[in-house]
């Protein structure tokens, strides 16, 4: 994810650390006797990327993301969290491959996966949106969701973390 992502690695060791401390990443061993990750997992590590814009905080505003909520459907991808779309794209390569971007709002929980013109937009509905301050935003371009989605695929899962 560093090579692929362009994200240094000493600041996704942080976040990732975080992530195995809450049990939301596999524990073992380094290099080649690390354990291998999912779409899963990967999922897990590009939202705990995108959710904080300080490493050490990615452990707990990844919980704010995790379960957004979507109640609309684009053709492949019906999932109800934000969570559960972000897998399920980094699943399928072919569906991957249809991904225009994903967006995700760091002023207030809230996500977008693009998908061929048509925004699946998850969010808390029950959590008010404060729009008065400056959005900011990190967008993963589908040309690196689809990437990694081929690497967890064909490369091998414990080679999707050093991608």
């Amino acid at each position: 994810m560093t090579t692929l992502a362009n994200w240094p690695a000493s600041d996704l060791d942080v976040r990732t650390r975080q992530l195995r401390e809450r049990d939301m990443l596999p524990k073992g061993g380094r290099g080649l006797h690390a354990p291998d990750i999912g779409p899963d997992h990967a999922a897990t590590i590009l939202i705990a990327m995108a959710s904080a814009s300080k490493a050490v905080d990615a452990g707990v505003r990844v919980l704010d993301y995790w379960g957004l909520a979507s109640a609309a459907i684009v053709d492949g991808l019906g999932a109800a969290t934000f969570h559960d779309g972000l897998t399920a794209v980094l699943s399928d390569p072919a569906l991957a491959n249809r991904v225009d971007h994903v967006r995700v709002c760091r002023s207030w929980p809230e996500a977008r996966i693009s998908i061929q013109g048509a925004e699946l937009v998850y969010r808390n509905p029950c959590a008010p949106i404060d729009k008065s301050h400056v959005r900011e935003d990190l967008t993963f371009d589908g040309a690196l969701i689809h990437q990694l989605a081929i690497v967890l695929k064909t490369g091998g899962a414990s080679a999707a973390y050093q991608e």
